[in-house]
């Protein structure tokens, strides 16, 4: 009988729950790091927990309307802001309710400003007699002299300048 108490305390001693010899060897000091404690730092027994402030969350804007900053005409190359050419097959125009390429037109369902310089668009296109949304992201870049747009479905990444004037 004796020997079924002594069993447990065995296996305490054996997990080393004792004095101060436990953890006492240099890789245990070695890894272990002590993070010092803040002048401002207060006791806390009811170990209470704080709130963080909420993230800031992309901010929509009204459907069909794309901020000013992105507004403008975008050119894949030079040539593509040329007005005279018929031909501007990379031309991009972001007018404030609906986006113009050369064979399609699109409009905003929805848009989200992550940050003044970014954007996440739902746009409805129409384009030879064809019908399809495609979730949009435009980022400016250049001081607002870059715009690149990408898309997935097909993923596609594409790099616009802006046009002169």
């Amino acid at each position: 009988m004796r020997a079924l108490f002594l069993a447990p305390l065995l296996f305490l001693g054996a997990c080393g729950g004792g004095g101060e010899e436990a953890g006492n060897n240099s890789a245990d000091e070695a890894s272990t790091t002590v993070e010092p404690i803040p002048d401002n730092a207060t006791i806390d027994p009811g170990n209470s927990v704080i709130p963080l402030p909420a993230a800031a969350s992309p901010t929509p804007v009204a459907a069909g309307g794309f901020p000013t900053v992105f507004q403008g005409r975008w050119g894949l190359g030079a040539d593509d802001c040329d007005p005279a050419r018929d031909d501007a097959k990379g031309l991009m125009a972001v007018e404030p309710g609906r986006v113009v390429f050369y064979e399609s037109r699109g409009r905003p369902s929805r848009i989200e400003q992550a940050t003044p310089t970014r954007l996440v668009a739902e746009i409805a296109f129409t384009g030879e007699g064809q019908q399809w949304t495609k979730r949009t992201t435009m980022q400016l870049l250049d001081e607002g002299r870059t715009l690149v747009r990408e898309e997935s479905d097909p993923a596609q990444t594409l790099r616009y300048t802006r046009c002169p004037g």
